[in-house]
């Protein structure tokens, strides 16, 4: 898995990894969250995937979301 915390084995389901338990579980709750967001988004069109780009842009914008700026 290398730099991945969760992958999904074929025929087997979901394997998920962290610093402990408690990671590892929670990992695997925010994978089944983003399933049924793919799931429900394919029921009413066709999604639109962010490239990888994309979601590197995303996450740095991220880091900073509702933080407010002292002055």
């Amino acid at each position: 898995m290398r730099d991945r915390y969760a992958c999904f084995l074929a025929n087997h389901g979901l394997l998920t990894c962290g610093k402990d338990l408690e990671t590892a579980f929670s990992v695997a709750g925010e994978v089944e969250r983003m399933a049924e967001i793919y799931w429900r988004a394919k029921n009413v069109g066709t999604p639109v995937i962010l490239s990888d780009v994309e979601v590197d842009t995303m996450l740095v914008k991220f880091k900073s979301y509702g933080q407010v700026k002292e002055k």
